[in-house]
């Protein structure tokens, strides 16, 4: 009887304090899990080569971890700062202990290796109008992509423009130091130096609103960095941004982290899909494959004013950043396996002054092989691991094995057997 009422009260309370401190009901959680899962799966099935994957949907940052993908979501006391300082560098959400890959570019998207996207059909929803994959993401330029597999409710598509884990490339990005606060500079600067040209070339073009609507608040020539004021404080105010692209290139609008605060934003009349924290200016894609096609961005008040804080245009340039990937890819490392805490692979360079130019996040810990011989690793662009490398075609080998893990064994060990000894010497003197 007594264990009875045990289970009775032990179970009672789980219930009752579940239910209570849950921020997520059940469906939620299992609906999109199974969602997610199965079209990983599916991926997998397919492809069980080393590859990142992106989507345009999530519930938490560690989906990745959830799912058993190789993402680019991540919420931990542990993160190191400079990877949060990077993705920030290049507009995506991060702060303090997390990073969200939810405003990827065609550049951002080849660089760090996501060969694959999961994009939610029917908006994340069922057929009964169930939400279960949350949208956070606005990505036009992977929609026209052809969908290599799918599932009930995800497409997945394949990037053919996604770069390996590691590349040869040239030994200009060494002496690269970041210099600007717009992310697109950024990404361009990295991308082109990575491939040979000049930093000063850039693969984003700023581009001019064709027209502008003024919905009561005052008129201005310039949008970016403008404070607009309700002229009428009890009227609805906005600002309706449009233009009309002229190739099929992507466009990006660039968004500062005030802005989330001051206006509710529609893209051709939907609520834009965003991920809601961010504190740093951030990319959003607007369009892709869409010459000819009007486009309007609007802006609506909740405030009595709106600070439109780095609200740029921008148009890739899509021939430059072609060749430059074709230049990439040449040089791409052949992952042969792969463990936990290892890569192998093999790689040819072509050219003469190149490095072997990789995505992994610099840490203590990795040693690195070529051709069996140790090569130390390079920190670059203050986030990732490089190593030099010379023409013609190598083994190449990434282990990491923890800072002092193996002095910490030694030093166990080496306890261990004291104490044993001790303990043997304590009985034989009773003895």
């Amino acid at each position: 009887l007594f264990v009875v009422l045990v289970i009775l009260d032990v179970t009672t309370n789980v219930y009752v304090s579940l239910n209570h401190i849950s921020y997520v009901s059940q469906p939620e959680f299992g609906n999109y899990t199974t969602a997610m899962d199965k079209a990983v799966q599916e991926n997998k099935r397919h492809d069980n080569s080393f590859y990142r994957t992106a989507k345009n949907f999530m519930r938490t940052k560690d989906d990745p971890f959830q799912g058993d993908y190789n993402g680019a979501e991540h919420f931990g006391s542990t993160l190191e700062p400079s990877i949060s300082s990077f993705m920030s560098s290049i507009g995506q959400p991060s702060g303090d202990g997390f990073i969200a890959y939810s405003n990827g570019t065609q550049v951002t998207d080849s660089l760090l290796g996501f060969k694959y996207f999961l994009q939610a059909k029917n908006h994340g929803q069922q057929a009964d109008g169930n939400q279960v994959l949350p949208i956070t993401s606005t990505r036009p330029d992977w929609y026209s992509s052809k969908t290599r597999y799918e599932t009930n409710m995800v497409n997945i598509k394949h990037n053919s423009n996604a770069l390996p884990i590691a590349f040869g490339a040239s030994n200009q990005i060494l002496h690269y130091k970041n210099v600007s606060l717009d992310p697109l500079n950024y990404q361009s600067a990295i991308f082109q130096l990575l491939a040979g040209n000049s930093a000063n070339h850039q693969l984003f073009d700023v581009q001019n609103f064709d027209n502008v609507k003024f919905t009561n608040v005052q008129k201005v020539k310039q949008i970016t960095g403008t404070n607009f004021i309700r002229n009428n404080p009890l009227q609805n105010a906005s600002v309706t941004l449009h233009f009309t692209p002229s190739t099929n290139d992507s466009y990006y609008l660039t968004l500062g982290p005030s802005v989330k605060n001051v206006a509710s934003i529609q893209l051709n009349g939907r609520t834009l899909d965003q991920y809601p924290t961010y504190h740093n200016t951030i990319v959003v894609n607007v369009a892709s494959h869409q010459k000819g096609h009007p486009v309007a961005i609007k802006f609506t008040m909740k405030k009595q004013a709106m600070w439109m804080q780095n609200v740029s245009l921008y148009k890739l340039n899509g021939h430059q950043f072609n060749k430059d990937v074709q230049t990439l890819q040449q040089q791409a490392l052949k992952v042969t396996s792969y463990h936990a805490n290892q890569i192998n692979g093999k790689v040819t360079i072509k050219h003469h002054q190149q490095i072997l130019m990789t995505t992994i996040p610099y840490a203590k810990g990795w040693h690195v092989k070529i051709d069996g011989a140790v090569v130390k690793p390079i920190k670059v662009i203050n986030t990732f691991m490089a190593v030099p490398i010379t023409r013609g075609t190598h083994h190449v080998s990434f282990t990491f094995i923890p800072p002092y893990l193996i002095s910490g064994l030694i030093v166990s060990l080496l306890t261990l057997i004291a104490c044993g000894g001790w303990a043997y010497y304590q009985r034989r003197r009773k003895i």
